[in-house]
C-alpha cells in the first residue's frame, strides 16, 4: 500500500479540478477565464509554498514570475501543469529556491504592507 502522501498520476475530473492526491487538489481556470487577483497563492506566498498555476487570469503573472517565485503553464494543459507539479515535489533544490523567493517576493502583499498602504492613501486623501 502506498504511502498517503504519495503523488500518483493526476486524476482529471469535471470543470478541470485536478486531483492529484488526497491533499492535493488544484483548481481549474475561472470558467469566465478571470479571476483577478488570485489571493490564496500571495497566502501560499507568505508561507513559502510557491504556486504552479495556469497562466489563466492577470494577476497570475503579477504575482508569479515563472521558475524564480513558482511556475506558470499555459491554458489549459494539465498535463504540463501536472508535470510541473511533479518536478517541484521531486527536485528538493528547486523547492527549496522557489519556495525562498516567493516568501520575499509576496511581503509586498503581506498585511502590514497592505495597511501601510491604506493609511498612506488616506493621509493624502485628507490633505
Amino acid at each position: 500500500m502506498a504511502p498517503t502522501n504519495a503523488i500518483a498520476g493526476p486524476e482529471v475530473h469535471d470543470r478541470g479540478i485536478m486531483q492529484l492526491a488526497p491533499e492535493l487538489t488544484i483548481d481549474g481556470p475561472q470558467q469566465d477565464g478571470y479571476s483577478g487577483l488570485p489571493i490564496a497563492i500571495v497566502e501560499a506566498g507568505l508561507l513559502g509554498a510557491p504556486t504552479v498555476a495556469f497562466d489563466c487570469a492577470p494577476g497570475i503573472r503579477e504575482l508569479i514570475e515563472s521558475g524564480r517565485n513558482g511556475i506558470v503553464v499555459p491554458v489549459p494543459n494539465i498535463k504540463i501543469l501536472a508535470e510541473e507539479m511533479l518536478r517541484l515535489a521531486r527536485d528538493e533544490s528547486l523547492l527549496s529556491t522557489l519556495s525562498r523567493h516567493c516568501a520575499e517576493d509576496m511581503q509586498r502583499y503581506s498585511p502590514s504592507a497592505i495597511v501601510d498602504r491604506w493609511e498612506n492613501l488616506f493621509v493624502e486623501m485628507s490633505r
